[in-house]
This record gives C-alpha cells, sequence and structure tokens, in this order.
C-alpha cells in the first residue's frame, strides 16, 4: 500500500512538472510569430520601431528573441543552487508566476510601443525560464533507476508539445489581437475630439458666440495615443 501510494505521488508530481515544462515552452514560443509584426512589420499596427533603418530592426528583433536564451543560460545555474537551498516546489512555483508577470509585460510593451519594456521583460522571461533545470533535478528526485529514463523522456515531449501550441497560439493573437487595443484607443480618442468639438460649438453658436474662436479655449484636453 504504502508503495502503491508513493507511485500515486510521484505520478502526480511528474504531471505537475511535465504541465510545468509545457507552459515555459509555450510562452516561448508563442512570442516568435508575434516579434516579426512588433520589430520588422511597419505595416503592423503593433511595430515599434519607428526611425529604425531595416538592419537596426533586425538587429533589435535579433535582440529580443536571444536575449531570452542568455538569461537562462546565465541565470540556469543560480537557480538550481536556489532550489537546493529552499526546494523544487518553491522554486518551480515562483518561476511559473514570474513567467506569466514577463508575458504580461511583453503585452504591455507593446501597447505602450516601449522597447525597453519589450527586451526587460524578455530578460525576466529567460530568467523565470531558467528552473527548466530544477524541474529535471525534480524528476530525478523522485524516479528510480527503471524509470527514470522514461520519466526524462517527458521533459522532451513537454518541450515538443509547448512548441506546437505556442506558436499556434502566438500567430492566433498576432492575427486577430495584436495592435488591435492601440488602433481602438486611437480611434476612441479621435471621435471623442469631433464630439466635443461639435458639442461645444453646437452649445455656444445658441448663445451667439464666436464658435471658431472660443472652442479653442473651451474644448477639453483629449489626449491621443500615437504609437
Amino acid at each position: 500500500m504504502l508503495c502503491e501510494k508513493e507511485g500515486d505521488t510521484h505520478t502526480g508530481t511528474l504531471g505537475i512538472i511535465f504541465f510545468t515544462l509545457m507552459l515555459n515552452a509555450i510562452g516561448f514560443g508563442m512570442i516568435i510569430p508575434i516579434i516579426p509584426k512588433v520589430f520588422i512589420d511597419p505595416t503592423s499596427p503593433a511595430f515599434v520601431l519607428f526611425g529604425y533603418s531595416q538592419k537596426g530592426q533586425l538587429v533589435m528583433a535579433g535582440v529580443a528573441s536571444s536575449v531570452f536564451g542568455f538569461m537562462q543560460f546565465f541565470a540556469s545555474p543560480i537557480i538550481g543552487d536556489i532550489s537546493d537551498t529552499f526546494g523544487r516546489k518553491r522554486v518551480l512555483s515562483i518561476g511559473a508566476g514570474v513567467l506569466a508577470i514577463s508575458q504580461f509585460l511583453f503585452g504591455f510593451g507593446i501597447e505602450t510601443a516601449s522597447l525597453a519594456l519589450l527586451i526587460i521583460s524578455r530578460m525576466i522571461g529567460g530568467l523565470a525560464a531558467s528552473h527548466y533545470g530544477v524541474a529535471c533535478a525534480s524528476i530525478a528526485d523522485i524516479s528510480d533507476s527503471r524509470d527514470r529514463a522514461k520519466n526524462f523522456g517527458l521533459t522532451g515531449g513537454a518541450s515538443g508539445v509547448g512548441f506546437i501550441v505556442g506558436p499556434l497560439l502566438g500567430g492566433w493573437i498576432a492575427d486577430r489581437y495584436l495592435g488591435k487595443f492601440k488602433t481602438k484607443v486611437i480611434l476612441t480618442t479621435e471621435q471623442d475630439k469631433i464630439s466635443a468639438f461639435t458639442s461645444a460649438n453646437l452649445a455656444l453658436a445658441k448663445s451667439g458666440t464666436n464658435t471658431l474662436e472660443m472652442s479653442i479655449y473651451k474644448l477639453p484636453l483629449v489626449v491621443t495615443y500615437h504609437y
């Protein structure tokens, strides 16, 4: 009975690790089809590198892609050492949460057209994804010699599923939603300007005031966000 309970526990743990690694791969893969829209496609509403040459755009796209792996490479030994001290579960949980935050920051960087925020979010994502080694160490901890190779094979399977789902999800987001928020903001504020201008002039016309002159002072300040 004890062996059965341990086996069930290990199976549940393996499932959690598989899911965590899959999320890592999805998070990395979904950015792949979005980066060209943001960095090298001037016709995209999400494009942020206005004023950059084509060479500069390609360089920045390469930086945004590679900085993730760069941070993961250097942070992995440090994160592994931290997991030995504070425990695997805690590091895996925090890593997954920070990875989600990095994805949110990347999206916010697109909406605010902040190149610095886009790069920083990718750096944070690479730092968070460095818990891949911790997940592998967790598999080694709970696997006996007979099942170790099979269980390590799950890491490759999780990455494979993630790299299939991630780009598909990223492409769908890029097609349907990327830059739509910014376009909506621009259209809404322009409509507000027109509505405010029209309402003010109608009100001033009824009072017999010079509408053209007074509209300069009476119209509310409306900020339009052009990215």
